[in-house]
């Protein structure tokens, strides 16, 4: 799936980034040092209401470059390559 994310950079510029990415239910894992603003974040994020798992995304590009290297795309051409298309 392709999003179109903005992100704002100072107070008057913002970013627009389209990146291709996963999303469905999962959990993440912050480690307990995480600021309280990135829990608190992860607290207000929809939960499946029959598993309580979290809405989560994970951008392709995250594993690497978008080319035959990535280990992400690599499982996804093997396992769900119906994703790809």
């Amino acid at each position: 799936m392709s999003v179109d994310t903005a992100v704002a950079l100072g107070k008057a510029t913002s970013l627009k980034v389209r990146s291709q990415v996963l999303i469905g239910w999962g959990e993440r894992w912050f480690p307990g040092s995480a600021p309280s603003h990135l829990r608190g974040e992860r607290a207000r994020q929809p939960r499946n209401p029959d598993t309580g798992q979290e809405l989560v995304t994970v951008s392709f590009t995250a594993a690497g470059r978008a080319d035959r290297s990535n280990p992400l795309l690599a499982h996804l051409r093997h396992y769900r390559p119906d994703l790809l298309h």
